[in-house]
């Protein structure tokens, strides 16, 4: 999910995906359901699919498709095959966008969903139960589910959007409910979206190695105030969520061409 200025910063980058034409868009994404899938379940309304990209773009399908793709190719580098997961959580899972394709490559695994948009969830209940279970979460942790609940977890644009103590509190939770040698995706924003950081946000940056940017015009529709936008070096990941986690590896512009994936592991007992 994409805050006011990361959206005018994409919008600039890639013009055409703003210009689209929405009947081109419904087009083109039923064109990759009948493609990928068996069966046919209608795409994520309009308004959801720009609450997650900031934008109504023709490849969200795909787009899930190519991220549970990366998830798989760099998950295998560390020695985890992605099919071997039993248990998967999306935390912040907004409209299903990849836990859709998820359930497709992985049909053995029982998939979870959770997200702080209500809308998402309800829509997702009504709509995406053969994928996963949803539930919403609280902006604070604990999350609903036990000790040790699950082989793997992603998180896409989520702790890009949090401020550190809400951070550090859902890194404690997410540890909580990972198995032991599990692992945990998690995205950042690459070097080439620090390029939205005034001076004083640069120097904040360089001195932590971590900035939160609270925008003073909104951000999100339907999401809540603190989701704002926050800024990470690979130092600062290594040394602070490294207290969490082991940090297995960090791959630059792995996610969309545009994040960064930062592989966590739970140590084994």
């Amino acid at each position: 999910m994409v805050p006011y200025r990361l959206r005018q910063f994409l919008r600039n980058r890639h013009p055409r995906l703003s210009q689209a034409d929405d009947h081109e868009v419904e087009l083109r994404q039923l064109k990759d359901i009948l493609r990928r899938e068996h069966g046919f379940v209608p795409a994520p309304p309009k308004a959801l699919q720009v609450r997650v990209l900031g934008l109504y773009s023709p490849h969200f399908i795909e787009s899930g498709w190519q991220t549970f793709q990366v998830f798989q190719q760099h998950l295998a580098r560390v020695g985890c095959a992605i099919e071997s997961c039993g248990t998967v959580f999306d935390f912040g899972c907004g409209c299903g966008r990849v836990i859709r394709a998820f359930h497709q490559m992985s049909p053995q695994a029982k998939l979870y969903g959770t997200d702080i948009d209500p809308e998402a969830i309800e829509w997702l209940n009504e709509n995406y139960q053969k994928f996963g279970t949803f539930s919403r979460n609280p902006d604070l942790p604990p999350l609903s589910f036990g000790n040790d609940a699950f082989d793997l977890i992603y998180s896409i644009s989520v702790f890009t959007h949090l401020p550190e103590k809400m951070q550090l509190a859902w890194l404690e939770d997410l540890r909580r409910v990972t198995k032991p040698g599990g692992f945990i995706l998690a995205t950042t924003f690459d070097q080439s979206r620090h390029l939205v950081l005034n001076p004083s946000n640069r120097a904040e940056f360089a001195d932590k190695g971590f900035c939160y940017i609270h925008e003073n015009v909104s951000t999100t529709d339907g999401l809540p105030a603190f989701y704002q936008t926050a800024f990470h070096s690979h130092d600062y990941i290594r040394r602070v969520w490294g207290e969490f986690f082991e940090v297995v590896a960090i791959e630059p512009h792995a996610v969309d061409g545009h994040s960064d994936l930062v592989i966590l592991k739970k140590p084994p007992l």
